[in-house]
């Protein structure tokens, strides 16, 4: 079935008269949805986009049309909310069935936008057409594109070609017609052109390549708010922060990059109440009164998104060769480690170790639950740090706060637990030198403050941006040094590779272990850390990596290593990304006696209780 331009140069299907248009009548899609196997996704995601196909490709009123459309929408919403799950939060090197599943979403939606698309090429065609009719489609068609580019953007892909003009053409439909400002209400929900096109400008500047998934579709659930707080201005002179043509297939762009000046074809975004309602947020990230719903995090990004356009500090030079690399902190940490010290921990047993694993992925594996859920796997035991293989948790006892908190999903499906968890280490350690190795990168582009590398082939699930990455480096004396960077940016091409924006944090790191330390009766895990040297050329004190949980700026850390054995103390957060903290440390001059003191005083505060 062949797509073809229409009137205003709206890709639709190239239409014939259907051989029997009673099976396309209100009452004949009524039967044909009743009908549905829905207990049976995959064959009705084959129905529901056979039926898309068929009926965009055939010559029916733009009213009837209509109705088949809306008839559609539920079933359509029911199959992508569905489906996303296949290929949202795995691995972004998406396996063939992964690609297929979302492709397959990409396809029905870009259908339904086809099918309203149409209504609109016809109504354009007949000078009566009905007023109330017009808006709709046209909103609909941004509502499906809109979808597409959120997939997009969370696949780390480009927009099919075309979109954007697409997108802006109907854009100019509604203003050139005067409806891009009126609201209209179909039942419960209302929606307004003007209100809708700005969503997908504000998503397209908020740098989503920087983004992890879950972060651009909140961001995206977010946009109603803030994009009446937009302001989209055809004035040359307007104070505006970015600028759409909107006679190109392109995203919008920011101000500083315009060279000409404003043209009528432009539109500038000021998005000066929107940053100011996000400083005004960001004061009250802590309490419950935001009224955006936006994770602190995000909204510092969205400021500097939406802030003072970025410049790069240094000159890129073209690269070549490849490069090796670890993703995570946990596998950096492994694999410097075993370099230096062969197969053996840094201490005799490695109390933790698979929390930052877990970590990586922002908790991915497990769920908040209640008390009340908890209950049944509360099992009071003698106290083990140690790990199981089986078990990709926190090295916690079960009286501990994160164990109420955090479950694995896993252990949830269990209707009870009849002995307690055994989380001792397993002797053999091949499994963690499989899940922890080397992988190999294309070297694009290189600049003093990072890299542009290019990888292909099944990549690591922790592969995200915001990750800790590791780059083994080889002198030409046969030496070498890891360099630790984090991934600023990720972008897909259509050959299936995947491209990452890198930028350095230091050379020569050091992996330690480390505990907090604390006056309460518990006592936390080892856990793998990263100590980075001190870098007088760019003013960045000695730091040291660690997992989010539980460390925290003001407290003091025992680390351990072949080399070390101290006290430090965190002084502030320098950095942090989902899965790890960067602090300014200083080391502490221990005395035995004061520990001593210290220890009994422990000792004591967990007599109160037995009390």
């Amino acid at each position: 079935m062949i797509l073809v331009k229409g009137t205003i140069g709206l890709g639709i299907r190239e239409r014939h008269p259907g051989s029997d248009l009673s099976i396309y009548s209100q009452e004949s899609t009524r039967q044909w949805l009743e009908q549905l196997p829905t207990a049976n996704l995959g064959e009705t995601s084959r129905r529901v986009y056979h039926r898309l196909l068929e009926s965009n490709a055939v010559l029916i009123d733009a009213k009837s049309r209509s109705s088949i459309l809306s008839s559609l929408e539920s079933s359509v919403k029911h199959i992508c909310d569905s489906l996303k799950k296949h290929y949202i939060g795995h691995s972004v090197s998406l396996s063939t069935k992964q690609k297929k599943i979302a492709n397959l979403c990409q396809a029905i939606q870009l259908e339904m936008a086809i099918g309203y698309k149409t209504i609109i090429e016809d109504l354009l065609s007949d000078e009566k057409y009905s007023n109330k009719l017009l808006p709709l489609a046209v909103n609909h068609s941004l509502y499906y594109l809109h979808s597409v580019q959120i997939r997009s953007y969370q696949l780390y892909r480009d927009l099919p070609q075309g979109l954007w003009h697409e997108i802006h053409t109907l854009y100019q439909l509604a203003e050139q017609n005067q409806f891009h400002e009126n609201k209209y209400t179909i039942g419960t929900i209302s929606y307004q052109t003007l209100g809708t096109y700005k969503k997908i400008l504000l998503l397209a500047t908020t740098n989503p390549n920087q983004l992890r998934q879950k972060d651009i579709e909140d961001i995206a659930h977010s946009l109603s708010l803030i994009a009446r707080k937009t302001r989209l201005d055809s004035a040359p002179d307007a104070d505006y922060d970015f600028v759409v043509n909107l006679n190109t297939d392109a995203a919008p762009f920011h101000r500083a990059l315009i060279k000409d000046g404003m043209k009528a074809h432009y539109r500038g975004i000021s998005l000066h109440q929107v940053v100011s309602l996000l400083q005004d947020e960001l004061k009250l990230a802590d309490s419950s009164k935001t009224k955006t719903g936006i994770d602190e995090r995000i909204l510092r990004h969205l400021l500097r998104a939406w802030g003072t356009m970025a410049t790069r500090a240094f000159s890129r030079t073209a690269g070549n060769g490849v490069i090796k690399i670890s993703i995570g902190l946990a596998g950096c940490h492994y694999l410097i480690n075993k370099e230096m010290h062969g197969d053996e921990d840094t201490i005799d047993s490695l109390e933790g170790g698979a929390l930052l694993e877990s970590l990586e992925g922002s908790l991915k594996d497990a769920m908040v639950i209640g008390e009340e859920e908890s209950n049944n796997l509360h099992i009071p035991k003698p106290r083990n740090n140690n790990w199981n293989s089986n078990i990709s948790g926190p090295a916690i006892k079960t009286d501990n706060f994160w164990d109420a908190v955090y479950i694995k999903r896993s252990a949830t499906d269990l209707p009870e637990v009849k002995k307690p968890v055994d989380f001792m280490v397993p002797t053999s350690k091949p499994t963690e030198s499989d899940k922890y190795d080397l992988k190999e990168a294309t070297i694009i582009n290189v600049s003093p403050g990072g890299y542009c590398l290019k990888l292909d082939g099944h990549l690591p699930k922790q592969t995200q941006t915001g990750e800790i990455i590791g780059l083994l480096e080889h002198n030409r004396d046969g030496s070498h040094i890891w360099n630790i960077g984090t991934i600023r940016w990720m972008q897909q091409n259509d050959t299936g590779f995947l491209q990452l924006g890198v930028q350095l944090i230091a050379p020569n790191a050091e992996p330690v272990l480390g505990q907090m330390r604390s006056n309460h009766m518990d006592e936390h895990s080892y856990q793998r850390c990263l100590l980075l040297p001190e870098l007088l050329g760019i003013g960045q004190p000695q730091t040291i990596l660690t997992s989010p949980i539980p460390f925290s700026a003001n407290h003091n850390l025992h680390i351990k290593s072949n080399a070390h054995d101290d006290v430090i103390h965190l002084v502030k957060l320098l950095a942090s990304g989902h899965s790890y903290q960067q602090f300014e440390y200083r080391t502490l001059e221990v005395d035995t006696q004061v520990e001593q003191k210290a220890s009994n005083s422990i000792d004591f505060d967990s007599l109160w209780d037995a009390l």
